[in-house]
């Protein structure tokens, strides 16, 4: 009896030592994803300007923390392309024109998510997955293509910096969904699709004809990724 007891003492940890090795800690890899983005804007008079393409490229970390349960994060360069049409006040040739604004912005950030992913059994080599995280981003760099039309100056094409319009964070909530193909060992190609939801202000100051009406916008942008990781 005691020798059968030992025996399936032994097994068993011969089995959990097996599903541990399967099952690494910590694995690092990359990811790059083409990104559909918008402005959502909250003040009187301001449009959204139609759908912008992006992309996004950095590294990941995914943090084993039980069976089925992972956390994902690592750091993003993010490019959000979106754009807004406003009335708006421009000095040309010295003398204020009153007009309406088509801007187009190109804003790159530096983007650190937090990601809790809820995986499927292993079928075929096959994970699906449900995941929800929040990602906290810092604006890098920021420029516009603005045309500016006036009943006066007809239109005028621009491009400028507009880092000091710009909050510096941005704040947003992920919510997606992907699947898993293991490759072999503990490497692992995922594709999916996530909805990153900006969830705070990005514009500064007022309106320049209306100095009344704050610049109130939010950017969104679905993402389609690959990571690759190992």
């Amino acid at each position: 009896m005691k020798r059968k007891s030992l025996v399936l003492f032994i097994l068993l940890l011969a089995t959990i030592s097996q599903s541990l090795a399967q099952e690494k800690p910590f694995l690092f890899g990359m990811k790059l994803s083409p990104n559909i983005g918008w402005m959502k804007p909250d003040s009187e008079g301001y449009n959204n300007d139609g759908l912008k393409t992006g992309v996004s490229w950095g590294l990941v970390a995914e943090i084993h923390l039980m069976e089925n349960y992972d956390l994902h994060s690592g750091v993003n360069i993010t490019m959000i392309r979106s754009a807004l049409n406003y009335p708006d006040l421009k000095t040309i040739d010295g003398n204020p024109e009153v007009g309406e604004m088509s801007r187009l912005y190109n804003l790159k950030y530096l983007g650190f998510p937090l990601i809790f992913r809820m995986k499927t059994n292993e079928n075929a080599k096959k994970r699906f997955f449900g995941q929800f995280g929040i990602e906290l981003n810092f604006l890098i760099s920021s420029d516009a293509k603005d045309k500016f039309l006036s009943e006066s100056a007809g239109q005028v094409n621009e491009e400028n910096n507009i880092y000091k319009e710009l909050k510096f964070a941005r704040y947003s909530v992920i919510v997606g969904a992907g699947m898993e193909y293991a490759l072999g060992g503990s490497n692992k190609l995922i594709t999916g699709i996530n909805f990153n939801n900006g969830i705070n202000d990005v514009l500064k100051d007022g309106n320049r004809i209306d100095p009344s009406i704050n610049q109130i916008a939010i950017n969104n942008y679905f993402e389609f990724y690959v990571s690759f990781l190992f």
